[in-house]
């Protein structure tokens, strides 16, 4: 009922009957009978697809509307010549349970296999390498050189903070994390030292959030330690990030090209107004309306929002997302498919991916692939500047690193991807406002928010919070 990536398809009629509808979706049997039930989803990013799948699943007649001409949001694949390139999200863990449960209920465990996910950290010329998969990886960086017997030794305090974290740095919520809402600069000088402050707690954060360390809080980087660098394994998909949002959405009632304009709540129902692809102005009667769209957009589109909810989402800080992706004629030698970037190493670049080492079929044979991102202020700088001369940029940029030498005369492609918003950042104090938030819900609510708001900006955290959209709507 979705075109992944054909010309927009404007909204139907709510009184046309609804196609290709899935007998199976409920197979599991629902937690509780939703038939006769109407909900409108907003956003069809993978936190709205996923609510989007779930209240299915549960007998609810489900709308979902999105406002460009494709689905998944942030966790989208484009086909450039020979190349498969991830655009957005680019890995996963074997941490994401909720993802691997979402994958198999939906039928689509064929479509992934099992990948590569060692770790690296530049310091110098040399990388030094963590398998999350080894038995021990935190043997690995205690053998490895990237730090001094001094920083080994503080690093068990690291380690114990990410065990002593772990209840309170959730998949859908980190509200209950007020003890973890120290920058992680502020924590590191502190407890740590400065050199794991610029080789294992800076890059860690920087590589999630796009700033500096001292603009993220410590939460961050121990979810992060605990989900990434001790995770286990890692998998991907060989038809790229995309197949999960596509095998979402073929079974669903997806209007693409629909901007929702306006939501009001009256009584026990919620009118939902959007523009239609043909400028036709439509509005729907629902039971419930789940939000899944950036933060920017709520307070406009919602101004019956608690006090609360507009404090927080007027308040959250967003960044800006530049990646700049190559084909190469030759791969480099680096067997590392995430290498972090240190700020003494690069005041811009945060990470490099070789996606050539992360799913069969991203880069032709013996070619190469790989993706840089860059830090937010430096995506400001180049925001208005056309593709060419971001590539022309990065390269110059990426020139200055010892290790990246001679990259430039293996690009045979280039490809550059903006975000805006990309993403918004667990800034220090943000949690308090987090938790004043979530606590002015009520289970009576008739409008629910999914997205990667309430944790860290990763897929399996958009994905959870569209479930826990859903339970709260089963629930009631």
């Amino acid at each position: 009922m979705v075109r992944p990536h054909g010309p927009v398809r404007p909204c139907r009629s709510a009184r046309e009957p609804r196609r290709n509808r899935r007998p199976d979706l409920r197979r599991d049997g629902p937690m509780t009978d939703l038939a006769g039930r109407k909900v409108v989803v907003v956003g069809a990013g993978i936190a709205g697809l996923t609510a989007a799948f779930r209240l299915t699943q549960a007998g609810a007649d489900v709308i979902t509307l999105e406002a460009s001409d494709r689905v998944g949001g942030r966790m989208q694949s484009e086909r450039v010549g020979d190349y498969l390139l991830d655009t957005g999200a680019s890995v996963l863990t074997s941490s994401y349970v909720q993802m691997k449960r979402l994958i198999a209920d939906a039928g689509l465990t064929s479509k992934v296999v099992p990948t590569s996910g060692l770790i690296g950290t530049l310091r110098g010329t040399d990388v030094h390498r963590v398998d999350p998969a080894a038995q021990w990886p935190v043997g690995e960086l205690v053998r490895s050189r990237l730090l001094g017997p001094g920083s080994k030794l503080k690093a068990i305090r690291l380690l114990r903070d990410v065990r002593r974290a772990r209840s309170t740095l959730r998949w859908d919520d980190f509200s209950g994390a007020t003890d973890w809402d120290e920058s992680a600069e502020d924590y590191s000088k502190r407890r740590l030292n400065e050199e794991l402050l610029e080789y294992v707690v800076g890059p860690l954060g920087r590589a999630m959030n796009l700033v500096d360390a001292d603009q993220f809080t410590i939460g961050l980087v121990l979810f992060t330690i605990q989900h990434y660098l001790l995770g286990g394994s890692y998998f991907n998909s060989p038809e790229g990030m995309s197949f999960l949002p596509l095998g979402l959405a073929k079974d669903l009632d997806v209007r693409l090209g629909c901007r929702v304009e306006h939501v009001e709540v009256t009584g026990d129902e919620v009118q939902v107004t959007w523009r239609a692809a043909d400028g036709a102005e439509r509005t729907e009667s629902a039971d419930y309306c789940v939000f899944a769209v950036p933060a920017l957009d709520l307070p406009q589109i919602f101004p019956q929002m608690t006090p609360e909810a507009r404090d927080y989402f007027t308040t959250l800080r967003l960044v800006r997302s530049i990646q700049v992706m190559f084909g190469l004629t030759e791969r480099l030698p680096e067997e590392a498919i995430w290498v972090n970037v240190p700020k003494s190493e690069h005041r811009d670049l945060f990470v490099w991916i070789n996606d050539h080492r992360r799913a069969p079929g991203r880069a032709p044979d013996g070619k190469g692939l790989m993706t840089f991102s860059w830090r937010d202020q430096w995506c400001r700088r180049h925001w208005e500047a056309d593709d060419v001369s971001v590539a022309d940029a990065a390269l110059g940029e990426i020139a200055k690193l010892e290790s990246l030498r001679g990259l430039a005369g293996r690009v045979e492609m280039s490809f550059v991807k903006r975000w805006n918003p990309c993403a918004p950042t667990r800034s220090p104090g943000s949690t308090a406002a987090l938790g004043r938030f979530l606590g002015s819900r009520s289970p009576a609510d008739r409008v629910l928010y999914a997205g990667d708001y309430f944790s860290a900006a990763t897929t399996n955290t958009s994905l959870s919070s569209g479930e826990r959209a859903a339970r709260q709507i089963i629930g009631a």
